[in-house]
């Protein structure tokens, strides 16, 4: 079908009205290789950075949905120049490929965008402030959030969205202890918040995260102590026995004169 296609001279870079083109369509599908290879070949890696109606090109595509074999074919036929641009190019909503990979949990796609020279937009945030890195919190991505961290994230480990939530938080608020001990273990408890949102959050979480996060803390600190432990006197008002045990072992529940 496409070698009829390119002997009857057809644009392949014809758009949709949804500002799609035919290679926008494959990015999507992950049994498209032999398609996409023979499209790219005849002319359609010129809309490789076509802009559908949401500021998504087929480069942000793939890399959402993991197509890792196409995002191959991308770097292959691209330009150095052209590559150098699309690796790190926003959407209409900011956010670049680092972010969709995220979206879409796919490690292996950030390792290849890495390879190429995405470190420079790694902690580049979208328009709602939120970074790659919270954007793999968000979506469970401990992977994805690791690879980040060693990539360069740690310089956005306590950036707060639009929402004033920060990869920690939001690591907290959906109950990610494995999230919660990575981040802190790259520095997140060196400039650790005691202030009261972030505890509030952890009224409702096991009691493995409030470990780590109780561990983290910076006890030496008089003044840091006793914001800690005020803040905790709320978690102690709520939660059962098994949490009000665990602070009691750290020897940090604030009690009431």
């Amino acid at each position: 079908m496409i070698e009829l296609m390119v002997s009857l001279d057809i644009n392949f870079n014809q758009i949709d009205r949804n500002g799609e083109t035919m290679l926008h369509n494959l990015a999507y599908m992950k049994d498209s290789f032999n398609i996409a290879n023979l499209l790219l070949k005849n002319g359609a890696i010129k809309s490789v950075d076509k802009p559908d109606n949401n500021g998504c090109t087929p480069f942000h595509i793939v890399c959402r949905y993991g197509n890792y074999k196409i995002l191959e074919l991308f770097l292959k036929y691209c330009s150095i120049e052209l590559i150098n641009e699309l690796i790190n190019k926003s959407d209409f909503d900011g956010r670049t490929p680092l972010h969709h990979a995220c979206m879409g949990r796919n490690s292996d796609i950030l390792n290849l965008l890495f390879e190429n020279g995405a470190t420079k937009s790694i902690n580049e945030p979208d328009n709602k402030k939120k970074t790659p890195l919270h954007i793999a919190c968000e979506n469970n991505a401990s992977s994805s959030a690791k690879i980040l961290l060693e990539n360069g994230a740690i310089k956005s480990i306590d950036k707060l969205t639009q929402e004033e939530m920060s990869p920690l938080f939001i690591a907290c608020h959906i109950k990610n202890a494995i999230l919660v001990k990575l981040l802190l273990e790259n520095g997140a408890r060196s400039k650790f918040s005691y202030g009261e949102q972030i505890f509030l959050r952890i009224i409702k979480i096991d009691p493995e995260i409030l470990r780590y996060i109780t561990l983290a803390a910076d006890l030496d600190d008089s003044e840091n102590k006793l914001n800690f432990v005020k803040q905790l006197e709320k978690i102690t008002e709520h939660k059962d026995f098994l949490c009000k045990r665990l602070l009691t072992k750290h020897e940090i529940v604030y009690y009431k004169d």
